[in-house]
């Protein structure tokens, strides 16, 4: 009977987790088609989008705190069904991220330039890294929005819905990219400039598509009811919530811009080794990243309606399920790296640089994949305080810290911070899968179990 229920539960979160697989597929094409097709129209802009997006990023994560705090809370209220605390939940997150991506979408275009000296960006790269930040940055306001739709649907497992707004996101960028880059029929040569419109366009009308189907298929509003009496609880408790797991991805990311500080005192050749690397890693991490999002739907449904030994038993089975899939695409990528790599029109001394760090990549995706999935399933259960303290003591004493000693005092150069990453990701991973062991998680929800469990 157990063994039939582990098999339900396993069916179930890969029906969760393929439409987000694909929808993320899209997503990181959306970011990165820009970086393959401009490599084709310079060298110099490749260095300087991939500086722009690593800023850029550290924004969005923002945002993200209060997208991971609204799933956490969604799912597990929906698991006692109360929708009316859920219709609130809705409004408060849409109108934070909108307050939010408004303000912080004014600093970028502000500060843009002093970011970018502060990262010690090379000068060659300065022009296109200033001209596509201000242009998709300052409009970050549409993936504010865009980030809380996601996370609404994904909620309440309507992840199907998230993949069909992406495959139109991707296929809009991908059309624009190739018209407004090189300047196709009536249209100018754009260069950098065409390759941030096509972006912003292509994400607006993703955000209209989601907005959309907020409004028919959910019946969704953003009510001035939800707000009289002020749903201040709910609004604490995104905070509580968005602020831990979202920090652990916020430090992370700030700890990548310092890394790229070291890697660009490198030299240009390791700057697009590096930014070439991390786009080819991000594919074979994906299936995990994928099955850690559908993961803590299940974790909040189950944890919101007591059921904690069915969310032990299906975190141990999509832990399983990750590990295998991740460390055969990671061999695998190792073994096709040239071909890859020439993709991007890499020089044959990039793409020595890159055929290393993918070898490497094979032992950091590992340790990954454990540390991601017990993430996921603490903060599902409402256990968040905890694995960001964890977070971000590891990865700036280990990737900082660590990566300045490999790379530059050790002179290891790249090799070094793969290095450093490495051992951050199994040590998270161990301390999160001792963790959950221990059962802490079980006192962590945000809900009190007292009505039937729905479906999951």
């Amino acid at each position: 009977m157990e063994n039939a229920d582990g098999r339900s539960q396993l069916k179930t979160l890969i029906h969760l987790t393929w439409p987000i697989l694909i929808e993320m597929l899209l997503h990181i094409l959306v970011g990165n088609v820009d970086q393959l097709m401009i490599a084709n129209y310079s060298q110099e802009a490749v260095g300087g989008i991939a500086n722009a997006n690593q800023i850029l990023t550290s924004f969005i994560l923002v945002f993200s705190m209060i997208s991971t705090a609204t799933t956490i809370m969604v799912t597990q209220y929906k698991g006692v069904q109360d929708e009316a605390k859920v219709a609130v939940i809705y409004s408060v997150s849409l109108v934070m991220n909108f307050i939010l991506g408004a303000v912080l979408g004014g600093v970028i275009v502000l500060l843009a330039d002093p970011f970018f000296r502060m990262i010690h960006t090379p000068d060659v790269f300065l022009s296109a890294a200033n001209t596509y930040i201000r242009m998709t940055g300052g409009p970050i306001l549409i993936q504010a929005l865009f980030s809380t739709y996601s996370a609404i649907f994904r909620s309440n497992r309507m992840m199907k819905t998230s993949m069909v707004v992406s495959v139109l996101t991707n296929v809009m960028n991908m059309i624009g990219n190739a018209v407004l880059i090189y300047g196709l029929g009536p249209f100018p040569e754009l260069g950098v400039t065409g390759a941030a419109l096509s972006t912003n366009l292509s994400r607006l009308s993703g955000l209209a598509v989601m907005a959309f189907l907020f409004h028919t298929r959910m019946h969704g509003r953003v009510r001035k009811s939800h707000f009289t009496p002020f749903p201040r609880r709910i609004l604490f408790q995104l905070i509580g919530i968005g602020i831990p797991s979202g920090g652990e991805s916020f430090s992370f990311n700030m700890t990548q811009i310092v890394v790229l500080t070291f890697v660009n005192g490198f030299g240009a050749d390791s700057t697009m080794a590096f930014s070439y690397s991390k786009t080819v890693a991000s594919f074979t991490i994906l299936f995990c990243i994928s099955l850690s999002q559908a993961l803590q739907v299940m974790v909040g449904y189950h944890v919101g309606a007591g059921k904690y030994d069915r969310a032990r038993e299906i975190t141990t089975l999509a832990t399983r399920c990750s590990m295998a899939l991740t460390l055969f695409l990671s061999i695998l990528v190792f073994f096709l790296s040239d071909s890859l790599f020439s993709l991007f029109q890499a020089s044959v001394s990039v793409k020595a640089i890159c055929h290393t760090l993918m070898f490497l990549d094979i032992f950091h995706q590992f340790g990954r994949s454990y540390n991601l999935l017990y993430l996921r399933a603490l903060q599902g259960a409402g256990d968040v305080r905890y694995p960001t303290m964890i977070g971000i003591i590891s990865t700036w004493v280990l990737v900082v810290g660590g990566g300045y000693v490999f790379s530059v005092l050790c002179g290891l150069g790249l090799n070094g911070i793969w290095l450093a990453m490495i051992l951050d990701e199994c040590l998270r991973g161990l301390v999160f899968l001792i963790r959950w062991r221990r059962g802490t998680w079980k006192s962590k929800s945000l809900v009190s179990s007292q009505k039937p469990e729905a479906q999951v």
